[in-house]
């Protein structure tokens, strides 16, 4: 399996565990709430085309970037992000397209898996 697909297949664990034990949690103003678990070790924190995203860029954000050979990128529908001691993973994805943001490996997704395995 190569990073991709197991970033894949971790979101998906992270994902049931989120939308059985989540709970609302407001973020900052014009951000959207997000459905999110908390147990100390692991944070997951996911959104939804159903909550309202931040407006795009500035112009001169965008000009200034495209003028270091750079493009700020779209957020895609879905989104999912993991903290274990920082970000361990942060995926979005649309109904035909994955874009796997950053993965960093770790014991924290034997722990995820876990989790995932005690909703059964």
């Amino acid at each position: 399996m190569n990073k991709r697909e197991r970033a894949i297949e971790l979101r998906d664990l992270a994902l049931s565990i989120v939308k059985a034990r989540g709970e609302w949690m407001k973020t900052k103003p014009g951000w959207p709430n997000l459905l999110a678990f908390n147990n100390g070790d692991l944070r997951i924190a996911y959104r939804s085309p159903f909550q309202k995203m931040p407006p795009p860029p500035s112009g001169e954000l965008i000009r200034t970037s495209m003028a270091h050979g750079l493009m700020p990128l779209e957020n895609l529908p879905y989104g999912l992000d993991i903290w274990a001691r920082g970000k361990v993973l942060n995926v979005e994805w649309s109904d035909g397209d994955v874009n796997v943001r950053s993965y960093k490996a770790g014991s924290w997704e034997r722990e995820l898996e876990t989790l995932a395995g005690s909703l059964s």
